[in-house]
């Protein structure tokens, strides 16, 4: 046997043959290559720490079985919320600040960049004991939601009174914010403000 018989020589056309067939059946280095890196873009982006004066909640301190049904115990709920085709992310934290919690979301602002926004948040009093937060959130889809309420500027009044009749209607998807248990309310992108309207869907 000459030197190299066995092996198949790599200028036949049968070799071009079947190495064309094989590079159908994978993907290209620079396809996965591109890929990778949209992945890791993609995580990389929700990897971020709470902002100062914020915490993740202990694992310990949401051990209450009313959140058993969520994967995130109801502290994390993720959709585009603004509406520019990128996932955004929201959470249930507690401040380091003072006794209290909040919810603040990382939202999208194109070329990849994000930013943090505070969304809630709640001064439990200096008498109240350090513990688990007491609200929850979820993602709520988007369409007509009967409300009770709207308010548009943060400042706890009620701008919009719907007493259930009035519909409140969003093309993207919303942050359901409540007590676990009990009364809800949305928090949905407003594009002229930039910002979350509070939409009241129950007592």
């Amino acid at each position: 046997m000459k030197p190299n018989q066995a092996f198949q020589r790599t200028d036949s056309p049968r070799f071009a043959r079947l190495a064309a067939a094989e590079r159908r059946r994978w993907p290209s280095m620079k396809n996965i290559a591109a890929a990778v890196v949209l992945t890791l873009a993609a995580s990389s982006a929700f990897a971020d720490p709470p902002p100062p004066g914020w915490s993740l909640v202990p694992a310990g301190e949401l051990r209450d079985p009313a959140r058993a049904a969520s994967p995130s115990r109801y502290t994390e709920a993720v959709a585009d919320f603004n509406g520019d085709g990128v996932n955004d992310k929201a959470l249930v934290l507690k401040t380091t600040r003072y006794k209290g919690e909040g919810v603040l979301a990382y939202m999208s602002e194109g070329g990849g960049a994000f930013h943090w926004i505070n969304v809630s948040e709640t001064h439990w009093g200096r008498e109240h004991p350090d513990g688990p937060p007491t609200m929850g959130i979820d993602v709520a889809p988007p369409g007509d939601h009967p409300y009770m309420c709207v308010e548009r500027h943060r400042n706890g009044k009620c701008e919009d009174e719907g007493g259930g009749a009035k519909r409140y209607k969003t093309v993207v998807p919303c942050i359901s914010y409540f007590k676990v248990g009990s009364a809800a309310s949305l928090f949905c992108w407003d594009k002229e403000k930039e910002y979350f309207v509070r939409v009241w869907v129950s007592d």
